[in-house]
């Protein structure tokens, strides 16, 4: 069994990237998890996952783990995060992905669409269809 521990040292590489979702239990992140594994391990990468429960606090908790293992990028579901997380996430010089949102502002790459310009043009395309009273119910 190769020492892992000291071929990263040597490479500056882990193989690893980690994704942090606010829950696996909803499909369309299982969903972007398996694209994440299909085309990671294609290329020999291993991805570690954590969930944050919709917690920003916790979200900087799960970021501190995985930096300690460095992995060679992070990919994040979302793009509000607390002061402490961007600051951290800057400072690691790893590649950041952000998705699944949107913002001016990206601590480095983003790969998302705002949800409320897609909720306008949802709603607008309700009421030119000639609907008077859209109701949206949400789980």
């Amino acid at each position: 069994m190769p020492n892992r521990a000291a071929s990263n040292l040597a490479s500056n590489r882990s193989g690893t990237v980690a994704a942090v979702m606010p829950a696996m239990s909803y499909s369309v992140f299982a969903d972007t998890v398996h694209g994440l594994e299909a085309v990671l391990s294609a290329a020999g990468i291993q991805l570690f996952l954590g969930t944050t429960g919709y917690d920003e606090a916790r979200e900087e908790e799960v970021l501190r783990a995985f930096l300690g293992r460095r992995p060679d990028g992070i990919v994040l579901v979302g793009a509000s995060h607390t002061d402490g997380t961007r600051e951290l996430l800057q400072r690691s010089q790893i590649p950041i992905v952000e998705t699944w949102d949107w913002t001016d502002d990206p601590i480095d790459s983003l790969v998302g669409f705002s949800n409320r310009d897609a909720f306008s043009a949802m709603t607008q395309y309700v009421v030119d269809a000639g609907y008077r009273h859209p109701t949206f119910a949400d789980g």
